[in-house]
């Protein structure tokens, strides 16, 4: 009897070893499958940024855009038809944005002003104050010598 007991302990302490071992494993697979399901999240996260980006981006442009390749286009589930489409549902303040975010500078609202007249999209020194003012989290507004000018606070990290 002692001989099947020994025997049974023997096979279970093995068991145990091996279990101890198998545990350690799977501990180190989720960690390594929590990190790719982190970045996985991140990367739909900037796709749907980027893809939100590149649809505005073609209403601003216009004409002046160069389109989408047939693979990008697949990529975009929503397939604007032209750019006027686009623009229609876009506002001052997108557009405001998406332009600092590119020109990476203060503007002044001439200057602004005369973008929008040559990409051919109207709009009066009123509405794109009006679209500043009604988004004081995303505008620093500074006044200087030169004048009124507007940037993104996000660019700016010394405004509050």
């Amino acid at each position: 009897m002692n001989a099947k007991a020994n025997h049974v302990v023997c096979t279970w302490y093995h068991e145990f070893v091996k279990d101890c071992s198998r545990i350690s494993a799977i501990q180190r697979e989720k960690e390594k499958l929590y990190d790719g399901y982190k970045r996985y999240r991140g990367l739909l996260r900037e796709e749907e940024e980027t893809r939100d980006r590149l649809i505005k981006s073609f209403g601003i442009l216009g004409k002046y855009s160069p389109g989408f390749s047939e693979g990008t286009a697949k990529l975009l589930w929503r397939i604007p038809l032209n750019s006027s489409e686009v623009r229609r549902e876009l506002r001052i303040w997108e557009i405001l944005e998406l332009f600092l975010s590119v020109k990476d500078d203060k503007v002044t609202v001439n200057e602004f002003q005369g973008f929008l007249s040559y990409v051919e999209i109207d709009a009066s020194a009123q509405a794109i104050d009006s679209a500043i003012k009604s988004h004081p989290e995303l505008f620093a507004v500074t006044v200087g010598n030169s004048g009124k000018t507007i940037q993104l606070k996000s660019l700016n990290r010394s405004v509050n």
